[in-house]
């Protein structure tokens, strides 16, 4: 068989066994995902690929933050954010930095989390991704609840709300609508509410 074609099945397999893991993920086998996500991972860094390295390592760092291990999640997540800024992966750096700002944020690092979050909205701004843009508005309202600066907190969640409609994306919606009915709730504004 030619080093090509090996090639090409191993990357076959490691993409077989990402799925297989994110299926497992998925319904909640979070210790039969973790060995197919580390096997396509360690095929993926044989093959020396940072794309397919980077999904096997996202899933990683997913299951992490599900059973509530934050520091390997940072550490994973750090290294993908790596690697997307490496390749110019803009897209997937937005998405690391909003990553790990949730990360800080359950870690109660809030300025920290504020600062990614915001670095995640610039780079979705810059690239037309309005999704992207809405999620960060959404933790960053998130975190202006915390911090009970309802009137920020409203602002935030308007302007993802407004976003999200635009995209019809039903999760950001129905997510904004939430917040910004307890912003709101907070501000005495129950009719608006």
């Amino acid at each position: 068989m030619t080093i090509a074609r090996q090639h090409q099945l191993k990357r076959a397999i490691s993409s077989a066994l990402y799925i297989h893991g994110i299926i497992e993920y998925n319904a909640g086998e979070f210790e039969k995902a973790r060995i197919d996500l580390d096997e396509s991972l360690q095929i993926a860094r044989e093959l020396n690929n940072p794309r397919l390295i980077m999904a096997p390592l996202n899933s990683l760092a997913d299951i992490h933050c599900a059973v509530g291990e934050m520091e390997p999640a940072l550490k994973i997540y750090e290294e993908c954010l790596h690697i997307s800024q490496q390749l110019r992966d803009r897209y997937n750096e937005a998405m690391y930095d909003n990553n790990l700002g949730t990360v800080y944020h359950y870690l109660e690092q809030y300025e920290r989390a504020a600062a990614l979050y915001q670095q995640s909205m610039t780079i979705c701004r810059d690239i037309g991704d309005e999704n992207g843009v809405s999620i960060a508005l959404s933790n960053l309202g998130e975190l202006a609840l915390l911090a009970e600066d309802y009137s920020r907190a409203e602002s935030y969640f308007v302007e993802g709300l407004t976003i999200a409609r635009k995209t019809a994306d039903i999760w950001s919606i129905l997510a904004n609508l939430n917040n910004l009915g307890l912003a709101l709730t907070h501000l005495g504004q129950m009719e608006k509410a």
